[in-house]
């Protein structure tokens, strides 16, 4: 009874201060409803408010999505927390793995789309599979699986996503996956692309803006120099003196989206988690001597070089020189695929086009099919190379070493300086009939996916020179692939050009020589010998004048 009169009180109370029309205690009834949930159970000893503390506390901490779908399991996993063996004192502790943090990261990728949204992406998917400008991957490896070169699935489809999160965030386009090529700590995932003309816009804009500031600080430099030079006491001393070296002339790099520099390259390590990260522009000297050198990537961007000759920048630059001279000497595809005009109504080219001609190809809308067997042919004359060819200078338009920017150079009409043979190589769409092999190893080998269903065959052809270099064609469509270590096919163990010759300290000759020191004697015939004497004629000479005179003194 004394039980049932305490439980009445509070509300007997509430309703006395209704009834007398009095503001209730806010605080007062706070106390009393917190005392309410304080209160410990009769076979635990716990109690509804620290229960739901900690409830809250681990919903904060988790920030899980849907928390009201599964509230109830929070809350058991809380009470199972806290009622635990006697005899157990360890307590479990929670470790995030590898395989977590990954999926984590991926969540944002593969997170389902609402109800709502559902029939837009419908209509945008629609609109970019129509769009020439981004390459599927499933597409790609379904066509490269039936030469038997695939990944795994679901790698397939985070790179997939990957690729068109790459496409939405950069202004490029005929975005696709290039390849793989293995290192010893972490695998660079490729993707090549070109700039859309957004892109070349902006850095047109971009290189302006530089070239301004530059004419800016020189006019700048040029006021400061003609000013007068304040007096200085003491006086200046004379500058020291300079040591004069003859500046080699170093060929200029290909600008963006030109020649070597023509396609845009990205890697991650994890398509996916790590962000694609841009590699930067080649240089000519890079190529030159990426073709003198061969180390094994370590997936490290920064990581220094060390080489003979030595190598003009780090592991990205290395990795770049060798992407463009994969890319250069393995893009092939069938002939008639892809042609030099991008429309039908244009009309032959004249001499002023032919540069144009010769660094672009389009696809060709009027692709007649070539025959499985005519591509298995082993004279390969169906088969054509779609990327520039990267001459020995290290670039795809050749440099005049003896022109001068905006003036004619003079030495060179006035013979003064020898006349540069211009570099030369194959042309776009070339048949592979010429490509040169290798210690008597022929450069692509030719097979079909299949002999024994020939009417559904693809014809794919890899190359030898570049192991792991693949193209696959069926119908209209041509996959090329890479995956390998990115270093060239060498008929016997890489062995790097030797060292130059040491320099000589001085020149070696009769003048240094050590040799016994003359006597005196030695020394005084010597000199004797060398001793100036007057000529027999001079002397005869003389005394026939004093003749003269002494006769005319007689007279």
């Amino acid at each position: 009874m004394q039980d049932e009169a305490d439980e009445s009180s509070p509300n007997d109370s509430a309703m006395d201060e209704e009834v007398l029309g009095q503001e209730p205690n806010l605080d007062h009834q706070f106390n009393k409803a917190k005392a309410f949930l304080q209160k410990p159970s009769l076979f635990t000893g716990d109690n509804l408010f620290d229960h739901l503390s900690d409830l809250l506390n681990k919903i904060l901490s988790e920030r899980p999505q849907n928390i009201i779908d599964f509230f109830e399991d929070y809350s058991r996993k809380v009470k199972e927390c806290r009622y635990r063996n006697a005899t157990d004192h360890l307590r479990d502790i929670y470790e995030q793995t590898e395989e977590v943090e990954d999926s984590i990261k991926l969540k944002p990728l593969i997170n389902p789309l609402r109800v709502v949204d559902f029939e837009e992406s419908v209509e945008e998917s629609v609109e970019e599979s129509d769009d020439s400008s981004h390459v599927s991957v499933l597409e790609s490896f379904r066509l490269l699986a039936e030469a038997g070169i695939s990944i795994p699935k679901c790698d397939m489809y985070v790179l997939e996503l990957s690729l068109r999160k790459l496409y939405q965030n950069e202004p490029i386009k005929n975005l696709r996956f290039w390849g793989k090529i293995f290192c010893l700590e972490a695998d660079y995932y490729i993707a090549e692309a070109e700039l859309s003309d957004e892109g070349i816009a902006r850095l047109e804009a971009e290189e302006e803006e530089e070239e301004e500031a530059e004419e800016e600080d020189e006019e700048m430099a040029l006021e400061e120099e003609g000013g007068e030079p304040a007096p200085t006491v003491p006086r200046k001393k004379p500058p020291l003196p300079k040591l004069i070296k003859i500046e080699e002339k170093v060929v200029p790099c290909e600008r963006f989206a030109q020649g070597a520099n023509k396609k845009l390259y990205y890697v991650c390590h994890q398509p996916g988690i790590d962000p694609w990260i841009k590699l930067p522009d080649v240089t000519p000297q890079q190529i030159s001597v990426s073709r003198k050198i061969m180390k094994y990537f370590t997936g490290n961007l920064e990581h220094p070089l060390e080489s003979w000759p030595p190598f003009p920048g780090v592991e990205k630059n290395y990795l770049r020189a060798q992407i463009g001279r994969i890319a250069a000497g393995t893009s092939v595809a069938p002939v008639g695929l892809y042609t030099y005009f991008e429309n039908e109504e244009e009309e032959d080219f004249n001499d002023e086009d032919d540069e144009r001609i010769r660094t672009e190809i389009y696809l060709n809308s009027n692709y007649d099919k070539v025959n499985v067997r005519d591509l298995n042919d082993g004279t390969l004359s169906f088969w054509v190379h779609t990327a520039l060819y990267i001459l020995p200078q290290g670039r795809c338009i050749w440099w005049n070493p003896n022109e001068l920017k905006g003036e004619e150079n003079e030495e060179d009409e006035e013979g003064g300086e020898e006349m540069v043979e211009a570099e030369t190589g194959p042309v776009l769409l070339s048949p592979l009939t010429n490509d040169a092999s290798l210690e008597s190893i022929p450069p692509w080998t030719v097979r079909l996916t299949t002999a024994l269903i020939p009417e559904k065959a693809c014809a794919y052809i890899r190359s030898n020179l570049w192991p792991g270099a693949y193209t696959v064609t069926a119908d209209d469509k041509c996959v090329y692939m890479y995956m390998g270590t990115g270093h060239k096919y060498t008929a016997y163990n890489y062995s790097p050009p030797p060292l130059h010759p040491v320099l000589r300290e001085y020149p070696i000759g009769p003048e240094i020589l050590e040799m016994q020191d003359p006597s005196g004697a030695q020394e005084e015939a010597w000199r004797i010998a060398h001793e100036k004497h007057p000529p027999a004629e001079e002397e005869h000479m003389e005394s026939e004048e004093d003749d003269e005179d002494d006769d005319d003194i007689l007279n």
